[in-house]
């Protein structure tokens, strides 16, 4: 019964309000989404290179959502659920087997009502299928390590039960691990993670012998299967070093330390612990969390460091020794990175840190059950050093009828109670209604895209602060109607202004920072303003303006502000050079550049347009190179300006001097497109020619 309403919280607090809480996507969700639904047309990566390098573990789960449901935040938001309610269970049937049912019972209920557990389980990010996996294999290594050994030889072999007891056995540590070896394709803490097994093992030497002759060799079959799964990932990693740029900045800390300077190491260390217990000293980033609260808040923290004496006191106990290796491994990537994005980072604890909490509860209370527990603990064990203390995971709380479990149960109830309803203010009230959330789940551009859901796909352009393919196309992916993304094309006004070909009266809506920058203003006299949707006052990132604009009339318009060269200029086969206004003041000049699209998009590779200003000797004086309309999504016959910003050397006058321009791969800045002028090529860059 306590176990089916705790979970019920549990699923309540993680699935309520799914579609709309968090208020939108942060960009690395939306790359897991697309990631996902790029799995589900064909693709199959093995690593994923984009946004310094993850794993695929959950993207692949996502897209085997996504196959049944379709593209959407709902989708990534589901599947981490999922992954985060089979947590609550195996860390549940660990605990109960390696501690007792009453810890179990406690640390489920931490589990389910904690703030820092609802919220990693509500975040589309891999992180949350490192310690299922984790959990799940330890759980199953632990049903063989514990198993009693008392039986003779022949005992096992002539019993059924203890038959299939050791076929289970047999089955449960290959698949063990499979799911360790599965944990390398989850996130990158799991690197230090599985130390846990051969670590256990070592320490059961020196305080239970027994267990770890039972141990060593199911540990070593794990850790073989374990390699053999990861080895693809492993084999792609050695071989493509620059993969992780971003686990080379994180070791940043541990380089200094090596060259003698412990100051960033110690730093980041004092720091992460006290994010885990500390008022004020939590992750500061509103992203992930309300900024300063610890992982374990309030009266838990408390109870977390009484629960820390017990495993310290009893540590020659194997659940216990476990437990105290799993707590110092977990927060080995905390302590090198610090406080700063400590919730995703510190996921690895939770199974064992919330223990903690458990086990002081469990102390305090006093149950009666628990001496009892101890004496059958102690029967197996042999002299101080409880080489055979196998847990009783079938230990029972005690009668609620007796009048001190009653208060106990009484005293639970409130605890946990005024957890819960901490985590339900603080995380659907507070946090999901701060402006910084709003700001950082790009809330007001999913409200720009959805504004055009209940309308008939038209072409539609949105000028965003980041409208490349992993950021707000990405989003858009998940927070549209999927058949209307073909007619949908992103910008950042403030350096570029797009018109959308396929309609007579396209829509552009301007999203918060991103509105028209001051030169656009004399080019968009044909736009009209249509409305300004509402937002929470308390947005930072406001207004969203939506225009429709007359195509022709913009056309004719925008190419008679430019003079057009005298024969044709085309791009890649891809854009041709309509025209171009350059103008110089006070050491700035500002070069806008008028395009039309003429060939299809080029898919997800990005280019980039550069303008560079040569010196007498032909070597780049100034330069800005930038392209803010994404060739990516570019349609034949869209037509847009762009935007560049040259800063000149004091004395230096552009019209004096060679202006050229072209387009280069992003990826690869030494490929760069064909010009061809006139029906010939012309080479890799085109002189521009004209009043500067």
């Amino acid at each position: 019964m306590w176990r089916l309403a705790i979970l019920l919280l549990a699923v309540f607090l993680r699935l309520g309000g799914l579609a709309t809480v968090p208020p939108g996507l942060t960009h690395d969700e939306a790359v897991h989404g697309l990631t996902a639904w790029e799995i589900v047309e064909g693709a199959r990566p093995l690593y994923i290179a984009v946004a310094n390098g993850r794993e695929p573990l959950f993207d692949y789960a996502t897209a085997a959502v996504m196959a049944l449901i379709g593209p959407s935040g709902f989708a990534v938001r589901l599947t981490a659920v999922y992954f985060s309610l089979l947590l609550l269970a195996l860390s549940y049937a660990w605990v109960r087997r390696a501690f007792n049912e009453r810890v179990a019972l406690l640390t489920l209920a931490t589990f389910a009502l904690n703030f820092w557990a609802v919220m990693t389980a509500r975040h589309a990010l891999r992180s949350i299928t490192l310690p299922t996996l984790f959990t799940a294999a330890v759980l199953l290594w632990w049903w063989v390590a514990s198993q009693p050994v008392s039986q003779s030889a022949s005992q096992l072999v002539s019993h059924p039960k203890s038959k299939i007891q050791n076929q289970k056995s047999k089955i449960a540590i290959p698949l063990a691990g499979f799911l360790l070896g599965l944990a390398a394709y989850t996130y990158f803490p799991i690197r230090l993670l599985w130390v846990l097994f051969p670590a256990a093992v070592a320490s059961w030497w020196l305080i239970a012998p027994a267990w770890a002759a039972r141990a060593w060799r199911p540990t070593l079959l794990l850790l073989g299967v374990a390699a053999l799964t990861a080895a693809p990932l492993a084999v792609y990693l050695w071989q493509t070093p620059t993969a992780e740029a971003r686990i080379s900045q994180l070791a940043q800390p541990i380089e200094a330390a090596r060259a003698g300077d412990f100051a960033p190491l110690l730093a980041n260390s004092t720091a992460a612990l006290r994010s885990l217990v500390v008022p004020g000293a939590g992750d500061s980033a509103w992203r992930y969390n309300i900024a300063g609260q610890p992982l374990l808040p309030n009266f838990f923290a408390w109870l977390a460091g009484f629960g820390l004496l017990i495993l310290l006191w009893q540590w020659r106990k194997p659940a216990h020794s476990l437990a105290l290796l799993w707590l110092g491994l977990a927060l080995l990537p905390v302590l090198v990175t610090g406080s700063a994005l400590s919730v995703p980072r510190a996921i690895g604890l939770q199974p064992v840190l919330f223990i903690l909490p458990a086990l002081a509860l469990d102390w305090a209370l006093g149950w009666r059950g628990r001496e009892e527990e101890r004496g059958s603990r102690g029967a197996g064990e042999q002299g101080s050093r409880g080489d055979e203390a196998i847990p009783n995971p079938q230990s029972a709380i005690q009668n609620p009828q007796s009048p001190v479990p009653v208060v106990g149960w009484l005293a639970i109830g409130l605890l946990y109670g005024l957890m819960g309803l901490q985590t339900v203010q603080g995380y659907f009230v507070e946090w999901a209604n701060h402006p910084e959330v709003r700001l950082q789940y790009e809330a007001a551009v999913v409200t720009a895209l959805h504004s055009l859901n209940d309308q008939p796909p038209t072409s539609a352009a949105f000028s965003v602060a980041t409208p490349g393919r992993y950021h707000a196309q990405a989003i858009a992916l998940l927070s549209t109607q999927y058949s209307a993304l073909s007619t949908q094309r992103f910008f950042n006004g403030q350096h570029s202004l797009l018109l959308p070909s396929g309609a007579d009266n396209p829509t552009v809506i301007f999203v918060g920072a991103a509105q028209p920058a001051a030169e656009w203003e004399p080019l968009m006299a044909d736009f009209a303003a249509v409305t300004i949707l509402p937002q929470p006052a308390t947005d930072i990132d406001q207004p969203i303006v939506v225009y429709t604009a007359s195509a022709e009339q913009v056309r004719v318009g925008w190419q008679a502000a430019v003079a057009e060269p005298e024969t044709a200029v085309v791009f890649g086969q891809t854009v041709r050079l309509v025209g171009h206004i350059a103008t110089q003041e006070e050491g700035v000049l500002r070069l806008q550049t008028l395009w039309e699209v003429v060939g299809e998009g080029t898919g997800t590779a990005e280019q980039i347009l550069f303008a560079q200003l040569l010196g007498a000797d032909g070597v780049p004086i100034a330069q800005n190179d930038r392209l803010d309309v994404p060739s990516n999504q570019w349609q034949v016959g869209d037509l847009f300006w762009q935007m560049h910003v040259l800063l000149l050397p004091a004395g230096v006058h552009a019209a004096d001097l060679p202006l050229i321009i072209g387009f280069y791969d992003a990826a690869e800045p030494l490929r760069r497109w064909e010009v061809v002028v006139g029906g010939r090529g012309a080479g890799d860059f085109y002189p521009l020619v004209g009043d500067k």
